[in-house]
């Protein structure tokens, strides 16, 4: 599905993809969509978590060095 959009992204201009985007989204059935905008919540909440955690290190480590 992922190759098919970027494939239709690459043949049409910008408005174009938009309306191919939304058309394939909302012909979806309903639980795919709730399942799709969970599992990328899900993802993005896993990389902020990593990223908030690896800055809290690099702090913990530098007050660790001033003292």
């Amino acid at each position: 599905a992922a190759i098919a959009i970027i494939v239709l992204i690459l043949q049409n201009t910008s408005e174009d993809w938009r309306f191919h985007l939304f058309f394939w989204w909302f012909s979806l059935p309903a639980a795919l969509m709730l399942v799709l905008l969970l599992a990328v919540g899900f993802l993005i909440g896993l990389l902020v978590s990593v990223l908030l955690r690896r800055r809290r290190r690099a702090q913990l480590r530098r007050k660790a060095a001033a003292y």
